[in-house]
């Protein structure tokens, strides 16, 4: 059946005029080169695509690295400088050179950051 087909199909495009059979070969062989580079741009843009996706997945792990490297580091740094703040709190003189009420202001400021070094736990307030 489909040799029956094709076989009509061929005598009734032999029929044709010559003109007309070459303009239908021209737009055939346009057809199938338009068809064939569609084709190629879409499995070369799904390439690039794919080829993003993994670079920026990779950046993404190294970024994610980094930021918990870079948090750690914060979070000991942070731990330091609250140690030698509370440090320099207990190195202050307690005499003349520092005034009490300097002394509360900043026992209440550490107090409000949620830090009472041994200095400040007799300064009252809230």
């Amino acid at each position: 059946m489909i040799t029956a087909a094709w076989t009509a199909a061929r005598l009734w495009f032999t029929g044709l005029p010559d003109g007309i059979r070459r303009g239908a070969v021209w737009l055939a062989l346009a057809l199938l080169t338009i068809a064939l580079v569609w084709w190629w741009f879409a499995r070369h843009d799904a390439k690039v695509i794919e080829r993003h996706d993994e670079k920026r997945a990779a950046t993404a792990s190294e970024a994610k690295e980094r930021s918990a490297e870079d948090r750690a580091n914060d979070a000991i740094i942070n731990m330091i400088n609250e140690r030698e703040r509370e440090d320099a709190i207990k190195a202050a003189p307690t005499g003349s050179s520092v005034s009490a009420p300097d002394l509360q202001l900043n026992c209440l400021r550490l107090k409000k950051l949620g830090r009472v070094p041994e200095p400040c736990r007799h300064i009252g307030g809230d």
